[in-house]
C-alpha cells in the first residue's frame, strides 16, 4: 500500500485543490539546432523572427483583455510591461542585426541573445533587474515557441482537474490558465511575484518553495493542494480527501454570492471603492450607482501605446473620456507612477536606466520633469471641466516633496485661467504613503494634504526590505508583521487627528484575512479590484465593530508576525481547523 505523502511548502494563494499532478517540466526541454543561413535567406528568417514577435503579442493581448473583463487590474498591468518588452530593441532590432551577422537561425541567435541578457540579470545586485529576470524568461519562452509551429505550451493542454508542478510558471502562462487547472505548486517564486499575484487575482490555490525532485515513486492521481496552510499531499487517505473535500466544499460556499452571511447588527460605515487601470475595467462598472474609484493608475492608460509619449491633447482626451464615464462619482487619480516595470518605451535610454532605480519614480520622477508634469497637470485639471477628481501624489517620502508637487498644481490651474480655459473646481490633493518615511511622518504630511492613500504592497516591501521574488514575503509572519500593523495605526492617527480621510489600498484590501483587523484599527475605507467588490462588501457587513476592535487591541499585543497571522487565521470564519 502507497502511503500518504506530504511536502511543506509556502501559501501564495489562499484556496483548496483536489486533482492530478502533471510535472511541466519534464515536457518541455528541447534543444535547438543550428542552421546557417545563405545571404538569399537572411531576409525571410528576419521576416519569420517578426512574425514570432507580433504572435506573441497578440497572445498577450488577448491575455490582457481576459484578465481586465474580470477584473485583474494589477495582473493586466503585469501583461502590460510584457507588451513593453515586445516593443524593446534589444528584442528587435537588436535581433535582426545579429541574424545578419551571424547568418544564423533566428531560434539560435534569439535564444543565445537572450540566455545572456538572463545570465546577466541573475546575476544583478538590484532589486528591480532581479523581479525582472521571470518576466523575461517569459517572453523568450513565448517568443521561441512561436518560432517553431509544432511546439505549444504544455499548459494548453492539460486535462480537468490538473494540478501543474514546475520549477517556476511564468506570468503568462499563470494568465493563461483556465478552468481545467486547479493549483499550480512550484519550486521556485515567491509571494510578490507577478505569477503570484496573477494567481490571486484568478482565484488560483498556489503553493511554492516545494522540493519536489524525489516523486518518481509518489502516486500522482489524487494530490491535494492546500493553498491556506502550504501544503501538498500526494496519496491522501481516505479520512484526509474527505475532510478536505468538505473544506473546499465549504470555500466554495463561502465565495458564491448569496445570501448565507448574516449581516452584524453593529457592522461599521465602510466604503469599499475599486482601483481602475484600463478602459476595459471602466466599461465593466456601473456608474450609474454609487460607484466611487478609489485609485486610477493614469500612466496605464498609455503603457500598450507608448512609441511615442501622449501630448497635452491625447491625455486632454483620455481623461475626459475617464471623468465623464465616472458620472460624477468619487474618482481619485493617481498622476503617472512611471518608475520599475512602469516605463513608456519612448523613453530615452538614461530615462529608462534611471526609473529601474529604486528611489526614483513617482512624483519624485514628475518633479525632476516639470515639462512632463505640467503637461500632465493641464491635460487633467482641463479634463475636470467634466467632473470632479482628487488628485493623488504617488511616492511621496516627505513634505518637501509634496509642497512642490502642490505648488505646480496651483500655478498650472491658475495658468489655465488665465488662458480662459474652463475648467472645474480646483481638487482636493493628497498623497500616496508607501514609503515609510512618509508613514512616519504622517502627522506632518497630513498638515497640507486633504486626504491619505495607504500603499501596502510598496510599504511592505520596503519597511520589510523583501525583494517581491523573496519566498518569505508571502509567509504569514511577513505580511502581518508588527511593525506593519503599527506603521498603518499610526498613519491613521495621524490622519484622523487633522481630520482627513484615508483609504487602504493594495493587496491587503482585498484579503479578507485583514480586514476584521483593518477594520478593528478604525479604517473605514478601502480601494481593491473590481473582482472583489461582492466579497468585500460582505466581510464589512458581518463584522461586528466591537468584536472587531477586541481583536485588533489583541493583535497590537502580539510580538511577531506570525503570532499575528495565526491568530487572525483562528478568528476567520471558515478557515479555523475542522
Amino acid at each position: 500500500m502507497v502511503e500518504k505523502v506530504v511536502y511543506k511548502g509556502v501559501s501564495v494563494s489562499r484556496g483548496i485543490a483536489i486533482g492530478k499532478a502533471f510535472f511541466l517540466d519534464m515536457l518541455d526541454n528541447k534543444k535547438i539546432d543550428v542552421t546557417t543561413l545563405s545571404e538569399e535567406e537572411i531576409d525571410d528568417e528576419i521576416g519569420r523572427f517578426y512574425r514570432a514577435v507580433c504572435s506573441s503579442r497578440e497572445d498577450l493581448q488577448k491575455i490582457q483583455v481576459d484578465l481586465a473583463t474580470t477584473g485583474s487590474e494589477e495582473a493586466a498591468e503585469i501583461i502590460d510591461a510584457h507588451l513593453q518588452m515586445l516593443n524593446d530593441p534589444l528584442l528587435t532590432t537588436e535581433i535582426e542585426k545579429k541574424i545578419r551577422s551571424l547568418q544564423q537561425n533566428c531560434e539560435v541567435v534569439f535564444q543565445s541573445a537572450m540566455s545572456e541578457v538572463i545570465d546577466r540579470f541573475s546575476k544583478a545586485e538590484d532589486l528591480f533587474f532581479k523581479s525582472r529576470l521571470d518576466d523575461i524568461v517569459d517572453i523568450s519562452s513565448r517568443v521561441l515557441r512561436h518560432l517553431d509551429a509544432h511546439t505549444h505550451s504544455a499548459i494548453d493542454h492539460m486535462p480537468l482537474n490538473a494540478i501543474i508542478f514546475t520549477q517556476m510558471l511564468s506570468p503568462s502562462d499563470t494568465a493563461a490558465i483556465q478552468g481545467c487547472i486547479s493549483a499550480v505548486v512550484t519550486n521556485q517564486g515567491g509571494g510578490s511575484s507577478h505569477s503570484a499575484l496573477i494567481a490571486r487575482s484568478k482565484g488560483i490555490p498556489f503553493v511554492s518553495g516545494v522540493d519536489f525532485k524525489n516523486v518518481d515513486s509518489v502516486n500522482r492521481e489524487t494530490v491535494i493542494v492546500d493553498g491556506d496552510q502550504g501544503v501538498v499531499i500526494f496519496n491522501p487517505d481516505i479520512a484526509t480527501l474527505n475532510s478536505y473535500r468538505r473544506k473546499q466544499k465549504s470555500i466554495q460556499l463561502r465565495e458564491k454570492i448569496s445570501d448565507f452571511f448574516v449581516e452584524s447588527e453593529d457592522c461599521p460605515k465602510a466604503t469599499v471603492s475599486v482601483n481602475i487601470g484600463c478602459f476595459d475595467e471602466m466599461t465593466a462598472l456601473d456608474f450609474n450607482r454609487d460607484q466611487n474609484i478609489g485609485l486610477l493608475r493614469s500612466e496605464c492608460f498609455f503603457l500598450n501605446n507608448s512609441d511615442k509619449f501622449p501630448d497635452e491633447e491625447q491625455q486632454f482626451i483620455t481623461y475626459s473620456k475617464i471623468i465623464r464615464q465616472a458620472k460624477g462619482n468619487h474618482l481619485v487619480f493617481r498622476v503617472f507612477d512611471f518608475g520599475g516595470d512602469k516605463c513608456l518605451s519612448c523613453f530615452s535610454d538614461q530615462h529608462r536606466l534611471n526609473l529601474q532605480t529604486l528611489g526614483y519614480r513617482g512624483t519624485r520622477f514628475l518633479l525632476d520633469h516639470q515639462q512632463i508634469f505640467k503637461q500632465h497637470l493641464r491635460a487633467l485639471l482641463r479634463a475636470t471641466f467634466y467632473g470632479p477628481v482628487h488628485i493623488l501624489l504617488p511616492m511621496i517620502a516627505d513634505i518637501g516633496e509634496l509642497r512642490l508637487a502642490k505648488q505646480m498644481i496651483h500655478q498650472t490651474y491658475q495658468e489655465l485661467l488665465a488662458q480662459n480655459f474652463k475648467i472645474g473646481k480646483y481638487p482636493p490633493i493628497g498623497c500616496m504613503i508607501e514609503v515609510p518615511s512618509a508613514a512616519i511622518t504622517a502627522d506632518l504630511l497630513a498638515e497640507e494634504s486633504d486626504f491619505f492613500s495607504l500603499g501596502t504592497n510598496d510599504l511592505g516591501q520596503l519597511c520589510l526590505g523583501i525583494d517581491r521574488n523573496d519566498l518569505r514575503s508571502s509567509e504569514g509572519r511577513f505580511i502581518a508583521h508588527p511593525s506593519m500593523v503599527r506603521l498603518m495605526q499610526s498613519v491613521l492617527q495621524a490622519a484622523k487627528a487633522k481630520e482627513i480621510p484615508v483609504t487602504v489600498c493594495g493587496e491587503i484590501a482585498s484579503n479578507t484575512l485583514f480586514i476584521p483587523l483593518l477594520l478593528g484599527l478604525g479604517f473605514r475605507s478601502f480601494s481593491c479590484a473590481p473582482r472583489y467588490l461582492t466579497l468585500l462588501n460582505k466581510v464589512i457587513r458581518q463584522s461586528s465593530t466591537a468584536k472587531t476592535e477586541e481583536l485588533a487591541e489583541k493583535a497590537l499585543k502580539l510580538k511577531t508576525g506570525e503570532e499575528i497571522f495565526n491568530f487572525l487565521l483562528n478568528q476567520h470564519p471558515g478557515l479555523t481547523k475542522s
